[in-house]
């Protein structure tokens, strides 16, 4: 019973931190201030400008 009471409030807090993730995006990219490595590609290294 325990067991099972456990699972579901670890699948509950689970679910709210997703939720909870995607609103902070959504509102940073309401803000116009996205995540860094957001919108970035995987594995991708940050371009750095070159003068001259």
């Amino acid at each position: 019973m325990w067991q099972h009471i456990a699972v579901v409030l670890v699948a509950v807090g689970w679910s709210l931190a997703r939720i909870g993730h995607a609103l902070a995006d959504i509102l940073r990219a309401l803000n116009g201030n996205p995540r860094p490595g957001a919108n970035r590609e995987a594995g991708k290294p940050q371009s750095r400008r070159r003068r001259g």
